[in-house]
């Protein structure tokens, strides 16, 4: 092989691809400035020295995400008495999601003996 040419989805939903970058003889590519949340999909071509070019790999398609962000700390408001004692209600403020929606959230609380820690998971679906 003499190089490569790397080509991506034009996002137009047709199969069209638009090279990204030809004659590159690094087997490797830094694509900068990905906006996140988007999908991007990528194949690349062989080109010999007699001009030749390979059939296209297989697509390999990327989400530009990272991990959540921290979230802010949690406040805390005690809502009663009413027939079950007293209720304490957290509260957050979803944090940035990074490209990727946030499904889940995981609270975890240390009980009162300040070694035993639990879960709770009932209301953690990110739609409250």
């Amino acid at each position: 092989m003499i190089d490569y040419t790397l080509s991506f989805d034009s996002g137009l939903g047709d199969g069209s691809l638009i090279v990204l970058a030809n004659n590159i003889i690094p087997t490797s590519y830094i694509l900068r400035d990905v906006v996140y949340g988007k999908t991007y999909t990528f194949r690349v071509q062989a080109r010999s020295e007699y001009e030749d070019l390979s059939e296209y790999s297989a697509a390999l398609s990327i989400l530009a995400a990272q991990e959540p962000a921290k979230p802010l700390p949690i406040v805390t408001t005690v809502e009663g008495p009413n027939e079950h004692g007293e209720d304490v209600i957290f509260t957050w403020v979803a944090p940035d999601d990074m490209g990727s929606p946030i499904i889940a959230y995981e609270v975890v609380i240390r009980q009162f003996d300040g070694l035993t820690y639990t879960e709770e998971r009932t209301y953690c679906d990110a739609s409250r």
